[in-house]
């Protein structure tokens, strides 16, 4: 019991801080605030990006989107993928969230400031170089050396922030990392999807944490413009994500392996779950809170981790600093 409860708090702990590592960093591109202003400097095509696929059978760009934040609230049954053409049917649990979080390193890699003078970069890795007010997103490849001059800033002093693009989703059970299909051990597993470092990069999927079963965020609403949340939304509109300061991170985690000696009969309260079909959600209406999805009396260990983090570099954008 003791080592099992150990392994989901574990689990727990480390899945919410990667969440909360990049939602406080989403939307910061090396101090600028008008991403408008960010150019591509002969991006690659990525073998598999997550773009949505036209009537044609292209793939949309999603990997060099601008936008800080894209969000899915409870994905039905196999239509993640009508989203994210990476996200194949059955890759997704249904009714949890899907996050998709875009931004740079919290340190620079290098900065330049003499004409001429190249900096010694990481190959096969996406960069920012900025000056905090012009931006240009380009590929090292296989030169370290190589600083990207095609578009602004063409002239020091800037600094080469690494990019990320990551998106995130759980998955009924662990995924085949060579395939993507899923293995059927029904594991439910947080996954995260990134660039790989290559000479031809594509979107790799990684597993974050064993036995979350739902990942659940709200996003805090400035309504008036004033640097305070005054309402939080379960189900955003894309507008209301742009204007959110926080944002609040709910995992369900149980145990990994089952304790034949133990029955989980409790109720878990998940915001955003509405269980009576009446368009609420029954953390308002229903007293207790429930949630019928969540399996009742079977032999695994589970718990709820709660975390809330600011939103400070897209509030930041919008001229706000949030309180």
């Amino acid at each position: 019991q003791n080592t099992l409860i150990a392994e989901l708090q574990d689990n727990a702990r480390f899945a919410t801080e990667a969440l909360s590592r990049d939602l406080e960093m989403a939307g910061f591109f090396g101090g600028m605030l008008d991403i408008s202003l960010m150019q591509d400097d002969a991006l690659p095509n990525l073998g598999a990006d997550c773009g949505v696929t036209d009537a044609d059978g292209n793939v949309g760009p999603w990997a060099y989107t601008r936008g800080a934040i894209e969000f899915v609230n409870d994905v039905a049954a196999n239509s993640a993928d009508d989203t994210y053409s990476c996200l194949t049917d059955g890759t997704v649990l249904e009714g949890t969230d899907i996050l998709t979080v875009r931004r740079v390193s919290g340190v620079s890699t290098a900065q330049v400031t003499t004409v001429g003078v190249n900096p010694t970069l990481l190959p096969n890795l996406i960069y920012l170089r900025s000056n905090s007010t012009a931006g240009a997103l380009f590929f090292s490849g296989s030169a370290a050396t190589n600083s990207g001059n095609a578009v602004e800033p063409a002239l020091p002093p800037y600094e080469f922030w690494e990019y990320y693009s990551r998106i995130y989703f759980v998955s009924p059970s662990t995924l085949d990392p060579g395939t993507g299909a899923s293995t059927g051990d029904n594991i439910p597993t947080l996954y995260r999807g990134f660039i790989t470092e290559q000479a031809s990069p594509t979107i790799a999927f990684e597993p974050l944490a064993e036995g979350v079963e739902d990942m659940q965020i709200a996003f805090g609403i400035d309504t008036d413009g004033d640097g305070i949340v005054n309402r939080y939304e379960a189900a955003p509109t894309a507008a209301n994500i742009a204007n959110a300061i926080t944002a609040r991170i709910q995992l369900l985690v149980r145990s990994v392996v089952a304790d034949p000696s133990y029955t989980n009969n409790k109720i878990y309260n998940i915001f955003g779950k509405d269980d009576d079909g009446d368009g609420q959600t029954d953390e308002n209406t229903v007293n207790p809170p429930s949630f019928d999805g969540i399996p009742k009396d079977d032999n695994f260990y589970r718990r709820i981790a709660n975390t809330t983090v600011i939103l400070r570099n897209p509030a930041l954008a919008r001229g706000i600093t949030p309180q």
